[in-house]
């Protein structure tokens, strides 16, 4: 159930993720705060739990894909790449941000013939692309002798996949994922309420999120309306999909300039180490050659096929995702290895690393 008002907030504490999640983890024992607010913290903790369990039981997909956070020092250069760290005070906000864009998305559901709305849609993926993923996956001896149909089919697989990555290095367990991640359809936004597959949602929506974006506001601005009951529509389905297709354009323009300075940023950190040693293990096999994320930084780079099939006489096999060498020796998704920083090109944003050293791994 759900109710929308136009109402003011009166916030009574400002908390950090980080505050939030310590006086969450003493239980509130050592806090300060004042009773009605440590009452409400607590509250707030058994929604979570309870919506957290309501979107484990619908099947909503759930990839474990860490995000990149940059280490500046004092003069503004790049000091660190590491992965973010995600707080439980983390998934209790997202957890809440959801309940909030699926009771907007209803909401306007319900009264599309008063107003178009704008919703948050992500269509279920491809059946070419679905088959690519299971035949990956079983060459790198993970069966998964099921259908993909829904989401909560597809969290069936991760668990087969956590399961055989059970001491298996973290770069694999990441590279899988990401696998799986790009079999997916990219969310975009549409007039049109056709549900978000990864979510298992039927009506979703962007009407809450930590940067507020300009799809909130139409959003905002539908419910107004609505609770307005002006008798003239706020906006049209042809205008809601104009402005949806923009949106999404708009969207895929800042995550491909993410991505650039992301990359821009990588390769200022690694210009200052070439010739440096890192292990690290293979994220990626290509005909081109392989990718491999290093175990100290969240970084990666490509070893050229050129080197691995000179000096160290393996052959590309398309067949089974690796490169084969005389003998046993395979280089495959999980291979660990040792490797030397041998280009950081900012212009190109191109890494290259050298192959010293392949490490002893089982990888089934």
């Amino acid at each position: 159930q759900y109710q929308f008002e136009q109402a003011l907030i009166k916030s009574h504490k400002r908390f950090t993720y980080n505050e939030f999640e310590e006086n969450w983890k003493n239980k509130g024992n050592d806090s300060d705060l004042p009773k009605a607010v440590s009452q409400n913290a607590e509250k707030l903790i058994e929604v979570y739990t309870r919506l957290a369990c309501a979107r484990k039981k619908r099947g909503a997909l759930e990839l474990d894909i860490p995000e990149m956070f940059i280490v500046l020092d004092r003069d503004g250069e790049v000091a660190e790449l590491v992965a973010r760290e995600r707080l439980d005070s983390h998934r209790l906000i997202e957890e809440c941000m959801l309940a909030a864009n699926e009771s907007a998305a209803k909401f306007l559901n319900e009264n599309h013939q008063k107003t178009a709305g704008m919703y948050r849609i992500h269509t279920p993926p491809e059946e070419k692309k679905i088959e690519e993923l299971i035949k990956t996956l079983s060459l790198l001896g993970i069966p998964i002798d099921f259908e993909l149909n829904t989401a909560k089919d597809f969290e069936k697989a991760i668990l087969v996949l956590e399961k055989h990555c059970q001491d298996k290095s973290r770069t694999l367990k990441l590279a899988l994922n990401y696998l799986f991640l790009r079999t997916m359809q990219q969310a975009r936004y549409s007039e049109e309420a056709l549900g978000h597959f990864a979510l298992a949602l039927g009506d979703y929506t962007h009407f809450t999120s930590p940067i507020r974006r300009y799809p909130d506001l139409v959003v905002h601005r539908a419910i107004k309306f609505l609770l307005s009951n002006e008798s003239e529509r706020e906006l049209e389905e042809s205008t809601s999909s104009e402005i949806s297709r923009h949106c999404s354009d708009q969207e895929r323009r800042a995550i491909d300039m993410e991505r650039s300075l992301e990359a821009i940023k990588k390769c200022r950190f690694l210009e200052k180490q070439l010739g440096e040693e890192f292990t690290g293990c293979v994220s990626g096999v290509t005909e081109k050659g392989l990718f491999v994320t290093l175990d100290q930084h969240f970084v990666d780079g490509l070893i050229p096929a050129g080197t691995i099939t000179g000096e160290w006489s393996f052959r590309y096999d398309p067949e089974t995702l690796c490169y084969r060498a005389p003998g046993k020796k395979i280089l495959t998704l999980g291979s660990p290895l040792r490797i030397r920083v041998a280009r950081a090109d900012v212009m190109s944003r191109q890494i290259d690393f050298d192959l010293l050293e392949i490490f002893e791994a089982d990888l089934n």
